[in-house]
């Protein structure tokens, strides 16, 4: 008896402190992605620790009262400290930031470049805007982010390949190859020159859409290309 009673109180202390641990990087989570304040409640069931949410004020459960939005961050805190307190493993994310608006979606992607310092991080999206501000963070250590896209072809789906960005439409990307069709123009017959100039036309054109969908509106919208 004295065995069995001894063990209990280990197993119950040792889940106490996973728990005020858990509880300690939980808090440390929402704030950096500045999600909204909750209580956590440990009653276990059949033996299993098990985590219980509610909202500080008056002990209501976060779907009663939270947007979507900040539930969906609250349970990428609860994620991130599953896979803190677990062995070094890659952590995958498959769209995760559906239902954030601009200010959160930033938070996420500032946590996700971060925790790709500690271990591997995969990350599924549909959501150009979303790769775009996650391959930003890599701009000065490019080695240390790929990109792949999934396409279909024809009838053979889920294409994989590697790519560098998602997007080709850059300024310097468009002034590249305006400067090509004025080289090429240069040395053109005149129905191919006027072609060309036809050609540098549009591309001009592309380069004021994008230094609106970067510079004025800050990639809150982006044009629709079919190649992304």
């Amino acid at each position: 008896m004295f065995l069995r009673s001894l063990t209990e109180t280990s197993k119950v202390a040792g889940e106490q402190l996973l728990n005020r641990d858990f509880e300690r990087h939980f808090a440390e989570e929402c704030k950096v992605l500045n999600a909204p304040a909750v209580t956590l409640q440990f009653p276990g069931r059949q033996g299993q620790v098990t985590r219980e949410k509610a909202v500080v004020s008056g002990e209501r459960r976060p779907s009663d009262v939270l947007s979507e939005g900040e539930q969906k961050v609250i349970a990428l805190a609860d994620f991130l400290v599953e896979a803190l307190l677990k062995p070094p493993a890659p952590d995958i994310f498959d769209d995760p930031i559906n239902s954030l608006d601009y200010k959160r979606m930033a938070e996420v992607v500032n946590r996700i470049a971060v925790l790709s310092d500690t271990r591997q991080v995969i990350v599924f999206t549909h959501n150009i805007w979303f790769t775009t501000e996650l391959l930003a963070r890599f701009e000065r250590r490019p080695q240390d982010c790929s990109y792949y896209d999934v396409a279909r072809d024809g009838t053979n789906i889920g294409i994989v390949s590697k790519g560098s960005h998602p997007r080709s439409d850059t300024v310097s990307n468009l002034r590249g190859r305006i400067n090509a069709l004025i080289q090429s123009a240069e040395k053109a017959s005149w129905e191919v020159e006027a072609a060309l100039i036809e050609k540098g036309y549009d591309l001009i054109w592309n380069i004021c859409e994008v230094i609106v969908e970067q510079e004025l509106f800050q990639g809150v919208t982006q044009r629709y290309q079919p190649s992304c």
